[in-house]
C-alpha cells in the first residue's frame, strides 16, 4: 500500500481527510522504511498544497497528522505540513479546546 501512495496520484487524491491521517498515522509506525517515508512526502505534500484538506481534519484527524509527520522532521514535505496545520492550530480557537488532552 505504502508503495502505491507513492506512486499513484489518483489514489492520494481519492483520500478524503480522515483517511489521509489514518494513512500518515500508519505510515509513521515504519518512518526508516524507504517506501513508508515516500508515501509520506507524498500525502503530506498534499497536505502542504490544499488548504481544504488541512480545514477538513478533525481535531483527531490533526493530532494524528501531526504526530506522524514528526516522524520525518527532516523531510521538507513533512515540515510544510506539519506548519500548515501547525498554523490551522494556531488559527483556531475552536479547534485548539476541541482537542482531547491526550491529542495535545
Amino acid at each position: 500500500l505504502a508503495s502505491r501512495l507513492a506512486d499513484d496520484p489518483d489514489l492520494r487524491q481519492a483520500l478524503d481527510p480522515q483517511h489521509v491521517a489514518n494513512a500518515l498515522n500508519a505510515l509513521s509506525k515504519w518512518p526508516d522504511t524507504p517506501l513508508c517515508k515516500a508515501a509520506a512526502r507524498a500525502l503530506a505534500s498534499r497536505l502542504a498544497d490544499d488548504r481544504d484538506l488541512c480545514h477538513a481534519l478533525n481535531p483527531q484527524g490533526v493530532a494524528n497528522a501531526l504526530n506522524a509527520l514528526s516522524k520525518w522532521p527532516d523531510t521538507p514535505l513533512c515540515e510544510a505540513a506539519a506548519r500548515a496545520l501547525a498554523s490551522r492550530l494556531a488559527d483556531d480557537r475552536d479547534l485548539r479546546h476541541a482537542l482531547k488532552p491526550q491529542g495535545v
